[in-house]
């Protein structure tokens, strides 16, 4: 599956508490975390990690703004692996 870009602007922002402040945010109903953010001049690095996340079968999506790229995934994909905080620690490993 290829994750889709969007645009910073196109998603709500917002912040949660799991283990500490984490960030979030809102697109088409679905709710996200933030994985991962890369400088904008790292954009082929931030596509092919959001890959392989959606290889391990994980909902992702990338925003982009002039500045930087994030990866974002899908809290209830997070939430469905066996051990959701283990493999949250092993996906920002990857």
């Amino acid at each position: 599956m290829i994750p889709p870009i969007l645009k910073e602007n196109a998603v709500s922002p917002f912040c949660y508490w799991s283990n500490g402040i984490q960030q979030g945010m809102r697109y088409e109903g679905e709710l996200y975390a933030l994985m991962d953010c890369f400088d904008f001049s790292e954009r082929s690095q931030a596509y092919h990690k959001a890959c392989r996340l959606c290889d391990r079968g994980l909902k992702v999506c990338l925003t982009r703004s002039e500045s930087h790229y994030r990866i974002w995934i899908n809290l209830k994909s997070l939430a469905a692996q066996p051990q959701p905080q283990v493999a949250q620690r092993e996906l920002l490993a990857l």
